[in-house]
């Protein structure tokens, strides 16, 4: 019971940690597609603000449950014959409650989560819809305005290139001063770092294909 419950809770865990951060983004496409603004920076400051008060609200209930319980501050009644420090046990009432707070909150929250994406919470199937919708709307806002309209994928895809472009500028110039400095070839070094890369690369590409 113990591992289970502990597995439960740890599902949860991360729906209340990752899956909040994980869809923020669909959300506010979802908002955009719906009322035409885009509230990135609104709805990333509400997010952070409401779990700040979240964290504040939880420990002050979980403190109250620990008042209302008959939690009390540990006493020690003596010492175990390998010097260990023994204390007397709480109310069982006080030890449920912990238990529930670390464990049941997080398997509710779990099972609240598992149901509102399976009946209620249905934006993933919307999301290709959504996105289709919203980059046509921003192909027609650049034609409009006389502007090139870079999708995301091609604008990453551009800046990777450039990105690659001045790193081997860089190790041009650098091996160019390397050669220059112990008297190297250049042409023989440089075709030397272009075949390790090379073979790099081909081991790369054997290791995908497995």
């Amino acid at each position: 019971m113990i591992y289970a419950g502990t597995a439960l809770a740890a599902i949860g865990n991360i729906s209340f940690s990752y899956m909040i951060m994980t869809y923020l983004g669909d959300v506010v496409d979802q908002v955009e597609w719906k009322t035409g603004v885009r509230c990135d920076g609104l709805s990333g400051g509400l997010v952070s603000a409401m779990m700040m008060f979240a964290v504040g609200i939880a420990q002050g209930l979980f403190n109250l449950g620990l008042m209302v319980t008959g939690y009390t501050q540990p006493q020690q009644i003596g010492t175990s014959a390998e010097g260990v420090a023994l204390y007397a046990d709480q109310a069982a009432a006080a030890t449920g409650w912990i238990n529930f707070s670390y464990q049941g909150t997080f398997i509710i929250v779990g099972f609240v989560v598992f149901f509102m994406f399976c009946f209620v919470f249905k934006i993933e199937n919307d999301m290709p819809k959504i996105s289709k919708e919203l980059q046509e709307r921003r192909v027609a806002e650049c034609a409009a305005k006389g502007i090139e309209y870079i999708p995301a994928d091609e604008l990453e895809r551009r800046e990777r290139e450039e990105a690659d472009r001045m790193a081997e500028e860089i190790r041009i110039r650098e091996l160019k001063e390397r050669c220059a400095r112990q008297g190297l070839d250049f042409d023989k070094e440089n075709q030397k770092a272009l075949d390790k890369r090379a073979a790099k690369a081909a081991k790369a590409a054997r290791r995908t294909k497995k």
